[in-house]
């Protein structure tokens, strides 16, 4: 099992995008699913668990793992082609996609039962994110367009953005609110976040994608923006201010962050790696001058 490096501080880059806050530092963990060729680590809760896929050699489809007290844990759907996992809260409830001989589908795995997610008229997609109560939110295609769902009980419900050529729902925390993005008729992917009934957008100046990832409980935003639709960068986001959060696992040329849970603590890729990142907590400046 290869070693992970640990507690190596990662700088938040003060950025020229919109309204850019002070910088501040992480400490940050590679994580590279063993033996593995890429490794996406895409959600995590409180309770020091995370979840996402790896690719090894010769692989076409990737498997899911689930990483706790310093260990990998495969996880795969029985008979599946692929298995994602890209939520998970803190009940252990986890929330991916796989894909079957019909395609690719979301899916909610609760108390040791699997239930495929089955949006009317869907033919293929992935479940993002879930609460603590069990709400799931993810997208799908219908008749060839993205459409944005909220699960809850048995039911689903479509979010479509007002206009929208496409749209993808992404997070959610546990008082509802969620975050996604849509695409415009110029084909520009814009960010969002809905709640109380009402959408507003989160758009990273001059960008060509801005991708809200996932929200916590304290209304703070991760996600990835592209200025030239190509490179991406991570941004954190709060009080209406952008910090563009680019962490490095060697040479990045690409760097997401999926996701953000209530201590702060963030998770992502660079390059073909994951990784996890807590926030230093620094003393106030007159304790650093005394």
């Amino acid at each position: 099992m290869k070693k992970l490096a640990v507690g190596i501080m990662a700088a938040v880059l003060a950025s020229s995008i919109a309204n850019p806050v002070a910088a501040a530092s992480y400490n940050f963990t590679p994580l590279i699913y063993p033996g593995a060729t890429i490794t996406g680590a895409y959600g995590s809760n409180d309770c020091g668990q995370i979840v996402g896929e790896y690719f090894v050699a010769g692989d076409s489809y990737p498997k899911g793992f689930i990483y706790e007290a310093g260990l990998f844990i495969p996880f795969t759907i029985q008979d599946a082609i692929s298995t994602t996992l890209n939520g998970i809260n803190n009940a252990g409830d986890l929330v991916g996609a796989y894909r079957g001989a019909a395609g690719k589908f979301p899916f909610l795995f609760a108390g040791g039962v699997l239930t495929d997610i089955v949006p009317p008229g869907s033919t293929g997609g992935g479940a993002r994110s879930i609460n603590k109560y069990g709400v799931v939110v993810g997208d799908c295609e219908v008749g060839g367009k993205h459409r944005g769902f909220r699960y809850a009980s048995g039911s689903v419900t479509f979010i479509d953005y007002p206009g929208a050529e496409g749209t993808s729902t992404l997070g959610i925390n546990d008082a509802g609110a969620i975050v996604g993005k849509f695409q415009d008729a110029a084909g520009v992917w814009h960010g969002f976040i809905l709640q109380g009934g009402n959408f507003d957008i989160i758009d990273v100046t001059g960008a060509q994608e801005t991708r809200p990832n996932s929200i916590n409980n304290s209304g703070q935003i991760v996600g990835s923006y592209s200025l030239d639709n190509t490179t991406s960068h991570g941004f954190f986001y709060e009080h209406g201010k952008f910090t563009k959060v680019d962490l490095g696992c060697g040479a990045t040329t690409d760097n997401s962050i999926s996701n953000i849970n209530n201590h702060g603590q963030i998770v992502g890729y660079c390059d073909n790696d994951g990784f996890f990142a807590s926030p230093v907590i620094l003393p106030p400046l007159g304790l650093l001058l005394d």
